[in-house]
């Protein structure tokens, strides 16, 4: 139920925002239970300034998947992916980073024999490659990943999805180094 799902998700935030403490980065964090309402399952209503003073403050912000309350049917469960997508109406954003227990995107289930990382994919090929990759990552969904990975690079937003399961992958990237990993392109160039 509610409680049991909540309580889930803060253990893991927990986690998270011990791991980032020890390592120095300013966080705060932010629950999405406590900001946002859903009806039938959609977010409809969020309370932004709390992250924005965040951040003009020189803090990150760490938000979640959450359990929060729903005006048609007393809760639900809002992804992180879902989340992002909110959140990008608000916050100028240049890169989303989806986090993966897989090194990308691949065009079938990475565990089967011959599946191929798909290094670069446009906005244009997301829909064909969402029917041929149902497989679930950790989350459970990489099609919504994908469908919201969509959304942001029509925005204009650089989406990119790694696997940060493997160590220092994430700072690898970040600090401008080539890593295994998935892009969305927002314009395909067509090599000669």
């Amino acid at each position: 139920g509610y409680i049991e799902t909540r309580i889930a998700m803060l253990r893991l935030n927990e986690l998270l925002c011990r791991y980032f403490s020890d390592a120095g980065i300013p966080i705060v964090p932010i629950h999405p239970s406590c900001i946002m309402i859903a009806s039938n399952g959609i977010p409809s209503a969020i309370f932004i300034k709390p992250i924005n003073v965040a951040l003009e403050a020189g803090y990150v912000p760490v938000l979640h998947g959450d359990v929060v309350l729903d005006i048609s049917r007393s809760y639900s469960i809002i992804s992180g992916d879902t989340l992002i997508d909110v959140l990008t109406d608000y916050i100028p954003t240049r890169l989303v980073i989806f986090g993966m227990d897989v090194d990308g995107i691949y065009d079938r289930d990475p565990s089967e024999v011959g599946a191929k990382l798909l290094t670069e994919i446009s906005v244009s090929e997301i829909d064909n490659i969402s029917g041929k990759v149902a497989y679930l990552d950790v989350t459970g969904g990489i099609i919504t990943k994908l469908r919201v990975a969509k959304k942001l690079a029509a925005k204009g937003i650089e989406v990119v999805f790694l696997n940060i399961v493997k160590g220092g992958i994430l700072t690898d990237f970040l600090s401008g180094k080539e890593v295994t990993a998935t892009r969305v392109l927002i314009n395909r160039k067509i090599s000669p």
